[in-house]
């Protein structure tokens, strides 16, 4: 069939005349579709910023712990913030890790919960030795310089941040 007339309009082919019809509504349908189709890449735009901006403290978080349990301790003190350095030495970062044989050669790592806000961020979730023992790992982070930085390393209970369950 010709397409005659403006559009959202249907040419009666026994009349000759125009009328709205199918096409009005297959015109509707298009934008409907049109409109979901950018909401939803509007939205995995936004999950991807969100995931982007989350994931560097993330990918830091397991980069240290990756050198620590590799026994790389100067590459993983490297990965810290100056504030962390300036408060602890290379030598008493070393004597730091060897009090906690945990840290090098464990079996497992994995993180559960993570925050950020601005320029911090907290990673925190379970280390778990060769030997069976399970301890907390919280890693507290900031940026300096664009970077994502260790500021500090705990394996206290009482550090790890408090979830509560809501029912």
């Amino acid at each position: 069939m010709d397409d005659y007339g403006p559009p959202d309009m249907e040419l009666n082919a026994d009349s000759g005349e125009h009328s709205p019809g199918k096409a009005t509504k297959s015109g509707s349908i298009k934008i409907a579709v049109g409109l979901l189709i950018g909401f939803i890449i509007f939205g995995i735009g936004v999950f991807a910023l969100v995931m982007q901006l989350t994931n560097g403290p993330r990918e830091v978080a397991d980069v240290f712990m990756a050198d620590l349990n590799a026994g790389q301790v100067a590459s993983a003190y490297d990965l810290t913030s100056s504030a962390f350095q300036e408060a602890v030495s290379g030598e008493s970062w070393a004597q730091f890790v060897e009090a906690y044989p945990i840290l090098v050669g464990y079996q497992d790592v994995s993180f559960n919960y993570s925050s950020m806000a601005g320029d911090s961020a907290v990673i925190s979730g379970t280390l778990k030795g060769t030997d069976g023992e399970v301890r907390p790992v919280t890693i507290d982070l900031v940026k300096e310089n664009e970077e994502w930085r260790v500021l500090n390393l705990s394996l206290e209970p009482e550090d790890a941040p408090q979830i509560e369950a809501e029912f």
